[in-house]
Protein backbone atom coordinates (compact mmCIF):
# COMPACT_ATOMS: atom_id res chain seq x y z
CA UNK A 1 0.00 0.00 0.00
CA UNK A 2 1.18 3.54 -1.06
CA UNK A 3 0.13 6.60 0.59
CA UNK A 4 1.02 9.94 -0.75
CA UNK A 5 -0.32 13.05 -0.84
CA UNK A 6 1.29 15.03 -3.56
CA UNK A 7 -0.60 18.93 -2.88
CA UNK A 8 -0.05 19.29 0.65
CA UNK A 9 -1.57 22.84 0.45
CA UNK A 10 -4.83 21.61 0.04
CA UNK A 11 -7.37 20.39 2.77
CA UNK A 12 -6.69 16.48 3.12
CA UNK A 13 -10.27 14.13 3.64
CA UNK A 14 -10.30 10.61 4.19
CA UNK A 15 -13.22 8.97 2.48
CA UNK A 16 -14.26 5.88 2.83
CA UNK A 17 -17.28 3.74 0.72
CA UNK A 18 -14.89 5.29 -2.45
CA UNK A 19 -16.12 3.02 -5.19
CA UNK A 20 -19.96 3.15 -3.52
CA UNK A 21 -22.84 5.38 -5.84
CA UNK A 22 -22.47 8.24 -2.63
CA UNK A 23 -18.87 8.13 -2.56
CA UNK A 24 -17.88 8.11 -6.49
CA UNK A 25 -19.97 11.34 -6.77
CA UNK A 26 -18.23 13.36 -3.76
CA UNK A 27 -14.84 12.17 -5.22
CA UNK A 28 -15.55 13.68 -8.41
CA UNK A 29 -16.70 17.40 -6.66
CA UNK A 30 -14.08 17.47 -4.23
CA UNK A 31 -10.87 15.92 -5.98
CA UNK A 32 -11.06 19.70 -7.44
CA UNK A 33 -10.60 21.08 -3.63
CA UNK A 34 -9.65 18.17 -1.24
CA UNK A 35 -6.81 15.82 -1.38
CA UNK A 36 -8.46 12.45 -0.62
CA UNK A 37 -7.46 9.04 0.28
CA UNK A 38 -10.37 7.29 -1.14
CA UNK A 39 -10.70 3.93 0.56
CA UNK A 40 -12.48 0.82 -0.42
CA UNK A 41 -12.65 -2.48 -0.98
CA UNK A 42 -12.60 -2.66 -4.53
CA UNK A 43 -9.85 -1.38 -6.87
CA UNK A 44 -9.85 2.02 -8.55
CA UNK A 45 -9.95 -0.08 -12.12
CA UNK A 46 -12.63 -1.83 -11.31
CA UNK A 47 -14.96 0.90 -9.32
CA UNK A 48 -13.86 3.13 -12.57
CA UNK A 49 -13.14 5.84 -10.69
CA UNK A 50 -10.11 7.64 -13.17
CA UNK A 51 -6.98 8.60 -12.13
CA UNK A 52 -6.31 11.65 -10.32
CA UNK A 53 -3.41 13.67 -8.48
CA UNK A 54 -5.47 14.58 -5.60
CA UNK A 55 -6.84 10.70 -5.13
CA UNK A 56 -4.73 8.06 -3.22
CA UNK A 57 -6.67 5.38 -3.85
CA UNK A 58 -6.15 2.24 -0.85
CA UNK A 59 -8.02 -0.91 -0.93
CA UNK A 60 -8.65 -1.96 2.35
CA UNK A 61 -11.77 -4.08 4.45
CA UNK A 62 -12.86 -1.51 7.15
CA UNK A 63 -14.09 -4.72 9.24
CA UNK A 64 -10.58 -6.10 9.58
CA UNK A 65 -8.69 -3.83 12.25
CA UNK A 66 -5.30 -4.46 11.99
CA UNK A 67 -5.35 -3.29 8.16
CA UNK A 68 -7.42 -0.13 9.41
CA UNK A 69 -5.06 1.03 12.08
CA UNK A 70 -2.56 0.31 9.47
CA UNK A 71 -3.51 2.35 6.82
CA UNK A 72 -4.47 5.09 9.14
CA UNK A 73 -1.14 5.36 10.81
CA UNK A 74 0.63 5.56 7.00
CA UNK A 75 -1.80 8.44 6.75
CA UNK A 76 -0.64 10.12 9.92
CA UNK A 77 2.79 9.74 9.29
CA UNK A 78 2.22 12.08 5.92
CA UNK A 79 0.91 14.62 7.32
CA UNK A 80 -2.77 13.30 8.88
CA UNK A 81 -6.15 14.72 7.59
CA UNK A 82 -8.33 17.36 8.09
CA UNK A 83 -11.67 15.44 8.15
CA UNK A 84 -13.23 12.24 7.64
CA UNK A 85 -16.27 11.32 6.05
CA UNK A 86 -17.46 7.80 6.49
CA UNK A 87 -19.55 6.58 4.24
CA UNK A 88 -18.77 2.94 3.90
CA UNK A 89 -21.42 0.14 5.11
CA UNK A 90 -22.94 -2.83 4.27
CA UNK A 91 -26.46 -3.12 2.76
CA UNK A 92 -29.17 -5.96 1.69
CA UNK A 93 -32.67 -5.28 0.38
CA UNK A 94 -33.47 -8.98 1.70
CA UNK A 95 -34.00 -7.54 5.60
CA UNK A 96 -32.31 -10.69 7.07
CA UNK A 97 -29.84 -10.98 10.01
CA UNK A 98 -26.28 -11.05 8.12
CA UNK A 99 -23.12 -10.77 9.93
CA UNK A 100 -21.10 -8.40 7.77
CA UNK A 101 -23.66 -6.08 9.44
CA UNK A 102 -21.84 -6.07 12.74
CA UNK A 103 -18.31 -6.51 11.56
CA UNK A 104 -18.22 -3.79 8.63
CA UNK A 105 -21.25 -1.49 10.02
CA UNK A 106 -20.63 -1.81 13.69
CA UNK A 107 -16.90 -2.67 14.41
CA UNK A 108 -15.44 -1.27 10.95
CA UNK A 109 -16.95 1.90 12.11
CA UNK A 110 -15.30 1.21 15.80
CA UNK A 111 -11.99 0.13 14.23
CA UNK A 112 -11.97 3.65 12.28
CA UNK A 113 -13.01 5.95 15.49
CA UNK A 114 -10.35 4.37 17.50
CA UNK A 115 -7.56 4.59 14.65
CA UNK A 116 -8.30 8.20 13.58
CA UNK A 117 -7.52 9.50 17.18
CA UNK A 118 -4.00 10.23 16.71
CA UNK A 119 -4.97 12.30 13.32
CA UNK A 120 -6.57 15.97 15.16
CA UNK A 121 -9.31 15.70 12.69
CA UNK A 122 -11.14 18.44 12.25
CA UNK A 123 -14.70 16.74 12.40
CA UNK A 124 -15.70 13.16 11.65
CA UNK A 125 -18.65 12.96 9.55
CA UNK A 126 -20.72 9.82 9.71
CA UNK A 127 -23.20 8.71 6.58
CA UNK A 128 -26.38 7.38 8.78
CA UNK A 129 -29.97 7.11 7.06
CA UNK A 130 -34.01 8.16 7.54
CA UNK A 131 -34.21 4.70 7.39
CA UNK A 132 -32.88 4.36 11.25
CA UNK A 133 -36.70 5.90 12.57
CA UNK A 134 -39.83 3.94 12.27
CA UNK A 135 -42.75 5.72 10.56
CA UNK A 136 -45.69 3.21 10.68
CA UNK A 137 -47.42 5.96 13.08
CA UNK A 138 -49.17 8.67 10.01
CA UNK A 139 -48.96 11.37 12.63
CA UNK A 140 -45.40 10.98 13.24
CA UNK A 141 -42.74 13.85 11.84
CA UNK A 142 -39.25 13.00 12.05
CA UNK A 143 -36.76 15.54 12.90
CA UNK A 144 -33.07 15.93 13.59
CA UNK A 145 -33.95 14.99 17.42
CA UNK A 146 -36.02 11.85 17.00
CA UNK A 147 -34.83 8.84 18.66
CA UNK A 148 -34.14 6.03 16.09
CA UNK A 149 -36.33 3.11 16.72
CA UNK A 150 -36.57 0.99 14.09
CA UNK A 151 -35.72 -2.70 14.62
CA UNK A 152 -34.45 -4.44 11.79
CA UNK A 153 -30.57 -5.09 10.83
CA UNK A 154 -29.02 -2.52 8.87
CA UNK A 155 -31.00 0.28 11.06
CA UNK A 156 -29.82 -1.18 14.31
CA UNK A 157 -26.19 -1.67 12.97
CA UNK A 158 -26.87 2.35 11.89
CA UNK A 159 -28.20 3.09 15.34
CA UNK A 160 -25.14 1.33 16.82
CA UNK A 161 -22.69 3.68 14.72
CA UNK A 162 -24.61 6.91 15.71
CA UNK A 163 -23.99 5.46 19.74
CA UNK A 164 -20.03 5.25 18.95
CA UNK A 165 -19.84 8.52 17.14
CA UNK A 166 -21.32 10.07 20.21
CA UNK A 167 -19.24 8.28 22.83
CA UNK A 168 -16.44 9.17 20.77
CA UNK A 169 -17.29 12.81 20.05
CA UNK A 170 -15.37 13.82 23.84
CA UNK A 171 -12.20 13.43 21.81
CA UNK A 172 -12.81 14.91 18.04
CA UNK A 173 -16.17 16.45 16.57
CA UNK A 174 -18.54 14.60 15.30
CA UNK A 175 -21.01 14.69 12.75
CA UNK A 176 -24.20 12.19 12.01
CA UNK A 177 -26.17 12.76 8.51
CA UNK A 178 -29.12 10.85 8.19
CA UNK A 179 -29.46 10.50 4.63
CA UNK A 180 -33.03 10.68 2.66
CA UNK A 181 -32.79 8.16 -0.19
CA UNK A 182 -30.21 9.53 -2.14
CA UNK A 183 -30.59 9.10 -6.05
CA UNK A 184 -28.28 11.44 -9.27
CA UNK A 185 -29.69 12.14 -12.95
CA UNK A 186 -28.83 8.47 -14.15
CA UNK A 187 -30.88 7.36 -10.74
CA UNK A 188 -28.87 5.08 -9.02
CA UNK A 189 -31.43 4.37 -6.37
CA UNK A 190 -32.69 0.50 -6.73
CA UNK A 191 -35.88 0.95 -5.84
CA UNK A 192 -36.61 4.23 -8.05
CA UNK A 193 -35.08 2.10 -10.38
CA UNK A 194 -37.60 -0.98 -9.88
CA UNK A 195 -40.15 1.26 -9.93
CA UNK A 196 -39.33 3.04 -13.04
CA UNK A 197 -38.31 -0.14 -15.13
CA UNK A 198 -41.79 -1.37 -14.28
CA UNK A 199 -43.60 1.11 -15.30
CA UNK A 200 -41.69 1.71 -18.31
CA UNK A 201 -41.32 -2.01 -19.43
CA UNK A 202 -44.84 -2.50 -21.18
CA UNK A 203 -45.78 -5.65 -19.09
CA UNK A 204 -49.05 -6.32 -18.10
CA UNK A 205 -47.87 -5.22 -14.27
CA UNK A 206 -46.85 -2.11 -15.72
CA UNK A 207 -49.84 0.15 -13.88
CA UNK A 208 -49.88 -1.82 -10.98
CA UNK A 209 -49.25 0.60 -7.59
CA UNK A 210 -49.27 -0.90 -4.48
CA UNK A 211 -52.19 0.18 -1.47
CA UNK A 212 -53.51 3.43 -3.25
CA UNK A 213 -50.36 4.43 -4.16
CA UNK A 214 -49.41 6.92 -1.24
CA UNK A 215 -46.24 5.12 -0.33
CA UNK A 216 -43.66 7.82 0.21
CA UNK A 217 -40.26 8.57 1.19
CA UNK A 218 -38.12 11.76 1.00
CA UNK A 219 -35.47 12.10 -2.02
CA UNK A 220 -32.69 14.16 -2.05
CA UNK A 221 -30.11 15.02 -5.21
CA UNK A 222 -26.95 13.69 -4.92
CA UNK A 223 -24.91 17.49 -5.91
CA UNK A 224 -27.74 18.79 -3.15
CA UNK A 225 -25.79 16.16 -0.59
CA UNK A 226 -22.22 17.18 -2.13
CA UNK A 227 -23.58 20.97 -1.17
CA UNK A 228 -24.49 20.17 2.25
CA UNK A 229 -21.23 18.75 2.41
CA UNK A 230 -19.47 22.23 1.55
CA UNK A 231 -21.84 23.98 4.15
CA UNK A 232 -20.97 21.31 7.31
CA UNK A 233 -16.80 22.24 6.62
CA UNK A 234 -17.37 25.84 5.88
CA UNK A 235 -19.19 26.24 9.29
CA UNK A 236 -17.26 23.26 11.26
CA UNK A 237 -16.21 25.46 13.76
CA UNK A 238 -19.17 27.48 14.99
CA UNK A 239 -21.18 23.51 15.24
CA UNK A 240 -21.59 21.49 18.14
CA UNK A 241 -18.90 18.89 19.25
CA UNK A 242 -21.72 16.45 18.20
CA UNK A 243 -24.57 17.11 16.57
CA UNK A 244 -27.50 14.94 14.08
CA UNK A 245 -28.15 16.46 10.50
CA UNK A 246 -30.99 15.69 8.06
CA UNK A 247 -29.95 15.53 4.57
CA UNK A 248 -33.34 16.04 3.35
CA UNK A 249 -36.32 17.66 1.91
CA UNK A 250 -39.04 18.13 3.93
CA UNK A 251 -41.60 16.63 1.57
CA UNK A 252 -41.50 13.12 0.88
CA UNK A 253 -42.75 11.88 -2.86
CA UNK A 254 -45.47 9.19 -2.77
CA UNK A 255 -45.38 6.43 -6.26
CA UNK A 256 -48.93 7.73 -7.21
CA UNK A 257 -47.10 10.98 -7.73
CA UNK A 258 -43.89 9.59 -9.42
CA UNK A 259 -45.98 7.32 -11.83
CA UNK A 260 -47.99 10.10 -13.17
CA UNK A 261 -44.75 12.33 -13.62
CA UNK A 262 -42.93 9.80 -14.70
CA UNK A 263 -45.41 8.39 -17.68
CA UNK A 264 -46.25 12.58 -19.03
CA UNK A 265 -42.80 13.02 -19.07
CA UNK A 266 -41.98 9.46 -21.26
CA UNK A 267 -45.12 9.51 -23.55
CA UNK A 268 -46.39 13.26 -23.11
CA UNK A 269 -49.27 11.76 -21.88
CA UNK A 270 -51.66 10.86 -18.74
CA UNK A 271 -52.10 7.32 -17.32
CA UNK A 272 -54.09 6.36 -14.26
CA UNK A 273 -52.55 3.68 -12.33
CA UNK A 274 -54.11 0.44 -11.34
CA UNK A 275 -54.81 0.42 -7.25
CA UNK A 276 -54.39 -2.99 -5.98
CA UNK A 277 -55.32 -3.94 -2.19
CA UNK A 278 -52.12 -4.96 0.02
CA UNK A 279 -53.64 -8.11 0.59
CA UNK A 280 -53.67 -8.94 -3.18
CA UNK A 281 -50.22 -7.53 -3.71
CA UNK A 282 -48.98 -10.16 -1.07
CA UNK A 283 -50.71 -13.06 -2.44
CA UNK A 284 -49.20 -11.90 -5.80
CA UNK A 285 -45.86 -11.17 -4.67
CA UNK A 286 -45.76 -15.04 -2.95
CA UNK A 287 -46.85 -16.09 -6.49
CA UNK A 288 -44.17 -14.72 -8.32
CA UNK A 289 -41.37 -14.80 -5.97
CA UNK A 290 -42.15 -18.89 -6.06
CA UNK A 291 -41.91 -19.01 -10.12
CA UNK A 292 -39.15 -16.38 -10.13
CA UNK A 293 -37.42 -18.84 -8.07
CA UNK A 294 -38.20 -22.10 -9.79
CA UNK A 295 -36.82 -19.88 -12.96
CA UNK A 296 -33.54 -18.87 -11.08
CA UNK A 297 -34.42 -15.32 -11.02
CA UNK A 298 -35.54 -12.86 -7.99
CA UNK A 299 -37.31 -10.02 -7.82
CA UNK A 300 -36.53 -7.08 -6.28
CA UNK A 301 -40.06 -6.90 -4.41
CA UNK A 302 -39.36 -8.52 -1.18
CA UNK A 303 -42.40 -9.37 1.25
CA UNK A 304 -40.91 -7.24 4.10
CA UNK A 305 -41.57 -3.94 1.72
CA UNK A 306 -45.30 -4.85 2.26
CA UNK A 307 -45.20 -3.17 5.76
CA UNK A 308 -44.68 -0.07 4.46
CA UNK A 309 -47.52 0.14 1.80
CA UNK A 310 -49.32 4.08 1.95
CA UNK A 311 -46.72 4.59 4.77
CA UNK A 312 -45.14 7.93 4.44
CA UNK A 313 -41.66 9.12 6.01
CA UNK A 314 -42.74 12.90 6.91
CA UNK A 315 -39.28 14.49 7.87
CA UNK A 316 -38.78 18.01 9.11
CA UNK A 317 -35.54 19.17 8.57
CA UNK A 318 -35.53 22.67 9.55
CA UNK A 319 -32.95 22.70 11.95
CA UNK A 320 -30.45 21.56 9.59
CA UNK A 321 -31.16 24.10 6.94
CA UNK A 322 -31.07 27.03 10.21
CA UNK A 323 -27.59 25.53 11.23
CA UNK A 324 -26.08 25.10 7.59
CA UNK A 325 -27.59 27.84 6.16
CA UNK A 326 -28.40 25.25 3.32
CA UNK A 327 -31.55 23.86 1.36
CA UNK A 328 -32.59 21.54 -1.66
CA UNK A 329 -31.90 23.50 -4.60
CA UNK A 330 -35.67 22.98 -6.20
CA UNK A 331 -34.35 22.18 -9.91
CA UNK A 332 -33.08 18.92 -7.80
CA UNK A 333 -36.29 18.09 -6.82
CA UNK A 334 -37.34 14.39 -7.67
CA UNK A 335 -40.13 15.44 -9.30
CA UNK A 336 -37.95 17.51 -11.64
CA UNK A 337 -34.96 15.39 -11.95
CA UNK A 338 -37.32 12.60 -13.49
CA UNK A 339 -36.72 14.00 -16.73
CA UNK A 340 -33.26 13.94 -16.98
CA UNK A 341 -33.51 10.50 -15.95
CA UNK A 342 -35.75 9.60 -18.55
CA UNK A 343 -33.67 11.85 -21.28
CA UNK A 344 -30.47 9.22 -20.49
CA UNK A 345 -32.88 5.99 -20.58
CA UNK A 346 -33.38 6.97 -24.07
CA UNK A 347 -30.24 8.20 -25.07
CA UNK A 348 -27.88 5.71 -23.49
CA UNK A 349 -30.48 2.63 -22.17
CA UNK A 350 -26.86 0.50 -21.95
CA UNK A 351 -25.51 3.57 -19.45
CA UNK A 352 -28.52 3.43 -17.42
CA UNK A 353 -29.45 0.38 -16.71
CA UNK A 354 -25.31 -0.51 -15.70
CA UNK A 355 -25.44 2.30 -13.37
CA UNK A 356 -28.01 1.27 -11.76
CA UNK A 357 -27.34 -2.12 -11.72
CA UNK A 358 -23.85 -1.75 -10.41
CA UNK A 359 -23.77 -2.77 -6.41
CA UNK A 360 -22.26 -0.01 -3.88
CA UNK A 361 -20.46 -2.42 -1.97
CA UNK A 362 -18.56 -5.25 -3.01
CA UNK A 363 -19.81 -8.59 -4.77
CA UNK A 364 -19.28 -11.41 -2.25
CA UNK A 365 -17.34 -12.99 -4.95
CA UNK A 366 -15.15 -10.34 -4.63
CA UNK A 367 -14.02 -10.56 -1.35
CA UNK A 368 -11.26 -13.63 -1.39
CA UNK A 369 -9.32 -11.00 -2.95
CA UNK A 370 -9.11 -9.15 0.15
CA UNK A 371 -8.66 -11.91 2.41
CA UNK A 372 -5.82 -13.15 0.26
CA UNK A 373 -3.72 -10.08 0.29
CA UNK A 374 -4.46 -9.65 4.02
CA UNK A 375 -2.48 -13.13 4.33
CA UNK A 376 0.13 -12.45 1.60
CA UNK A 377 1.54 -9.34 3.54
CA UNK A 378 1.20 -11.64 7.11
CA UNK A 379 3.46 -14.32 5.64
CA UNK A 380 5.56 -11.80 3.45
CA UNK A 381 8.85 -12.41 5.52
CA UNK A 382 8.09 -15.99 5.53
CA UNK A 383 7.83 -15.79 1.67
CA UNK A 384 11.03 -14.08 1.34
CA UNK A 385 12.98 -16.48 3.73
CA UNK A 386 11.61 -19.34 2.44
CA UNK A 387 12.66 -18.37 -1.28
CA UNK A 388 15.87 -17.19 -0.42
CA UNK A 389 16.96 -20.36 1.65
CA UNK A 390 16.43 -22.19 -1.87
CA UNK A 391 17.84 -19.62 -4.07
CA UNK A 392 20.93 -19.95 -1.99
CA UNK A 393 20.82 -23.52 -1.32
CA UNK A 394 24.10 -25.72 -2.39
CA UNK A 395 21.75 -28.24 -3.96
CA UNK A 396 20.49 -25.79 -6.24
CA UNK A 397 24.25 -24.19 -7.38
CA UNK A 398 23.30 -25.51 -11.20
CA UNK A 399 20.00 -23.75 -11.09
CA UNK A 400 20.88 -20.55 -9.49
CA UNK A 401 24.18 -19.99 -10.17
CA UNK A 402 23.86 -16.80 -11.19
CA UNK A 403 22.08 -15.74 -8.74
CA UNK A 404 24.09 -16.94 -6.06
CA UNK A 405 27.16 -14.86 -6.98
CA UNK A 406 24.37 -11.84 -6.22
CA UNK A 407 25.74 -10.35 -2.53
CA UNK A 408 22.94 -11.54 -0.37
CA UNK A 409 21.20 -8.00 0.72
CA UNK A 410 20.76 -7.36 -2.87
CA UNK A 411 18.84 -10.50 -3.45
CA UNK A 412 17.10 -9.91 -0.54
CA UNK A 413 15.56 -6.79 -2.14
CA UNK A 414 15.46 -8.16 -5.61
CA UNK A 415 13.03 -11.23 -3.81
CA UNK A 416 10.96 -8.81 -1.65
CA UNK A 417 10.46 -6.24 -4.66
CA UNK A 418 8.35 -8.95 -6.96
CA UNK A 419 6.91 -10.38 -3.21
CA UNK A 420 5.98 -6.26 -3.58
CA UNK A 421 4.73 -6.55 -6.79
CA UNK A 422 2.73 -10.10 -6.55
CA UNK A 423 0.33 -7.48 -3.58
CA UNK A 424 -0.42 -4.92 -5.49
CA UNK A 425 -1.46 -6.90 -8.24
CA UNK A 426 -3.52 -9.40 -6.12
CA UNK A 427 -4.80 -6.05 -4.07
CA UNK A 428 -5.79 -3.98 -7.24
CA UNK A 429 -7.07 -6.48 -9.78
CA UNK A 430 -4.75 -4.61 -12.06
CA UNK A 431 -1.79 -6.65 -13.34
CA UNK A 432 -0.62 -3.80 -15.83
CA UNK A 433 1.97 -2.52 -12.99
CA UNK A 434 3.20 -6.35 -12.84
CA UNK A 435 3.54 -6.27 -16.49
CA UNK A 436 5.44 -3.24 -16.63
CA UNK A 437 7.65 -4.37 -14.19
CA UNK A 438 8.43 -7.48 -15.96
CA UNK A 439 9.60 -5.94 -18.66
CA UNK A 440 11.87 -3.77 -16.55
CA UNK A 441 13.29 -7.07 -15.15
CA UNK A 442 13.80 -8.83 -18.27
CA UNK A 443 15.56 -5.94 -19.70
CA UNK A 444 17.72 -5.69 -16.36
CA UNK A 445 18.98 -9.20 -16.04
CA UNK A 446 19.25 -9.82 -19.71
CA UNK A 447 21.96 -6.98 -19.32
CA UNK A 448 23.50 -8.86 -16.67
CA UNK A 449 23.80 -12.00 -18.36
CA UNK A 450 21.43 -13.68 -16.50
CA UNK A 451 20.15 -16.68 -18.47
CA UNK A 452 16.45 -16.68 -19.21
CA UNK A 453 15.99 -20.28 -17.66
CA UNK A 454 17.57 -19.75 -14.35
CA UNK A 455 15.35 -16.10 -14.58
CA UNK A 456 12.40 -18.23 -15.03
CA UNK A 457 12.76 -20.79 -12.44
CA UNK A 458 13.31 -17.83 -9.90
CA UNK A 459 9.60 -16.58 -10.76
CA UNK A 460 8.52 -20.13 -10.67
CA UNK A 461 10.16 -20.71 -7.32
CA UNK A 462 8.78 -17.53 -6.26
CA UNK A 463 5.06 -18.39 -6.87
CA UNK A 464 5.37 -22.04 -5.40
CA UNK A 465 6.36 -20.73 -1.97
CA UNK A 466 3.96 -17.81 -2.21
CA UNK A 467 1.38 -20.47 -2.89
CA UNK A 468 2.42 -23.26 -0.56
CA UNK A 469 2.81 -20.80 2.31
CA UNK A 470 -0.66 -18.88 2.02
CA UNK A 471 -2.16 -22.40 1.89
CA UNK A 472 -0.73 -23.33 5.25
CA UNK A 473 -3.25 -20.84 6.70
CA UNK A 474 -5.59 -22.72 7.52
CA UNK A 475 -8.83 -20.07 6.90
CA UNK A 476 -7.25 -20.01 2.78
CA UNK A 477 -7.19 -24.06 2.43
CA UNK A 478 -10.46 -24.04 0.77
CA UNK A 479 -9.42 -21.02 -1.37
CA UNK A 480 -6.97 -23.23 -3.21
CA UNK A 481 -7.86 -22.52 -7.09
CA UNK A 482 -8.63 -18.92 -6.11
CA UNK A 483 -4.98 -18.89 -4.53
CA UNK A 484 -3.70 -20.51 -7.38
CA UNK A 485 -5.42 -18.38 -9.97
CA UNK A 486 -4.20 -15.24 -8.17
CA UNK A 487 -0.11 -16.00 -7.77
CA UNK A 488 0.52 -18.75 -10.18
CA UNK A 489 -1.54 -17.01 -13.37
CA UNK A 490 -0.44 -13.47 -12.65
CA UNK A 491 3.65 -14.88 -12.22
CA UNK A 492 3.06 -17.03 -15.77
CA UNK A 493 2.39 -13.67 -16.97
CA UNK A 494 4.98 -12.09 -15.63
CA UNK A 495 7.50 -15.50 -16.84
CA UNK A 496 5.56 -15.33 -20.62
CA UNK A 497 6.56 -11.40 -20.58
CA UNK A 498 9.94 -11.83 -19.52
CA UNK A 499 10.25 -14.43 -22.31
CA UNK A 500 8.97 -12.06 -24.76
CA UNK A 501 11.12 -9.12 -23.96
CA UNK A 502 14.42 -11.93 -23.97
CA UNK A 503 13.10 -13.39 -27.15
CA UNK A 504 12.92 -9.28 -28.68
CA UNK A 505 16.70 -8.55 -27.49
CA UNK A 506 18.59 -11.43 -28.23
CA UNK A 507 16.61 -13.44 -31.07
CA UNK A 508 14.76 -17.02 -30.56
CA UNK A 509 15.46 -18.32 -27.41
CA UNK A 510 14.54 -21.76 -25.93
CA UNK A 511 14.38 -22.75 -22.46
CA UNK A 512 16.14 -25.52 -21.22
Amino acid sequence: MEVKNQNSQLPVIILTGASGFIGRHFLESLCKNYYIYALARRSQKSADIPLHNNISWIRVDIGNEKEIKRVINKISMNGGADYFLHLAGYFEFHNKHDPEYTRTNIYGTKYILEAVSRLNLKRFIFSSSLAILDFSDPARIINENSIPDATYPYAMSKIAGEQLLEKFSSQFPCTVIRFAAIFSDWCEHQPLYSLLSTWFSGRWDHRILAGKGESAIPYLHINDLIRLFYCLVDKTVQLPRYHILNASPDNCTSHKELFRIAYAYNYFQTLNPVYLPKWFITIGLLARNSLGTLAGKKRFERYWMMKYIDKQLQVDSSHTRHLLHWEPAKRYNVSRRLLFMIAKMKSNPYGWHYRNRMRPSIAAAERPYIKIYEAMLDVKDQVIEKTLRQLMASANANKFCTYQKLQYEKLYHRVEYICKMLEIDVCTGDRSHILDYAQHLAEERYLENFPLSEVISAINLTANVTIQTLLSKEPLKEMKQRIYDEIMLTLQMVMDEIEDTYVRLSGNIQIH
